[in-house]
């Protein structure tokens, strides 16, 4: 090596995000680039558990998966030979903020006046971009905004849904906003239930009248029997005429 220099420098180390990437360049004096054996790079994100250490030839390297609203750490460092390390050059860079993946809906209990939506949220790991608010924007009716503390552990939501009208149908569309502006909308539709006012309530109903048996004449009493007819009297024989030519002798006195 020139001036019988044993150790190089890096210097001039940049980030660019690009898509899901970050790219890292950096450079090194021209006429020392032969002198390298190769580069060694070593990156981590703040939620990183171990660094992931890397090693090339070439002055750049694409970090992949990267994501949003996360700092990404990188140490660069050329070799001139296997147990040879020069100094280590430094660079930081916190990637731009995204919208939020959609929530997927877990539960929906539904009532007369009233629904209940649990929802599960992104995975902090995919976007750590703080989530603020989850919208619910509803026809007809409403739109609701529930405030939300993020936190990486990121817990179901709950939204409770009240004083809707019965037998309606509502087209909900929910977002999740965080800095960097809304998620795309999941659509949700909700119909409430129907109840029909019963009845006012009636007086039992009274056991049914047996039919009145028609009236029946009263049995007549038996017709004696009729007697037989009383032959008339047969008249007392009339004396005798007196006979002109026999006269009665009158009765001698006693």
């Amino acid at each position: 090596m020139p001036g019988g220099q044993t150790l190089l420098t890096v210097r001039n180390v940049t980030l660019l995000e690009q898509g899901q990437t970050v790219v890292a360049n950096w450079s090194l004096d021209e006429n020392l680039q032969s002198c390298v054996h190769f580069y060694r790079l070593v990156y981590w994100d703040d939620f990183s558990e171990v660094p992931k250490d890397v090693y090339m030839t070439n002055t750049s390297y694409t970090i992949p998966n990267v994501v949003p609203c996360s700092k990404y750490n990188v140490k660069v460092s050329a070799w001139t030979s296997p147990t040879q390390e020069g100094p280590v050059a430094t660079a930081a860079y916190t990637t731009i903020a995204k919208p939020s993946a959609q929530p997927h809906i877990f539960n929906l209990v539904v009532d007369k006046h009233a629904a209940e939506m649990v929802w599960h949220l992104p995975e902090y790991h995919c976007n750590r971009c703080p989530i603020s608010k989850v919208i619910v924007d509803a026809t007809p009716q409403f739109k609701l905004t529930i405030p939300y503390q993020d936190s990486p552990l990121r817990p179901d939501v709950v939204i409770n849904l009240t004083n809707l009208t019965e037998s309606t149908v509502y087209k909900c569309d929910v977002y999740l906003q965080n800095n960097a502006g809304l998620s795309p909308p999941v659509h949700v539709l909700i119909q409430t239930h129907y109840e029909p006012t019963p009845p006012p309530p009636t007086s039992p109903t009274p056991a049914p009248t047996p039919p009145t048996p028609p009236p029946t004449s009263p049995t007549p009493a038996p017709t004696p029997p009729t007697p037989a007819p009383t032959p008339p009297p047969t008249p007392a024989p009339a004396p005798p005429a007196p006979n002109p030519l026999n006269p009665p002798r009158p009765l001698s006195p006693h």
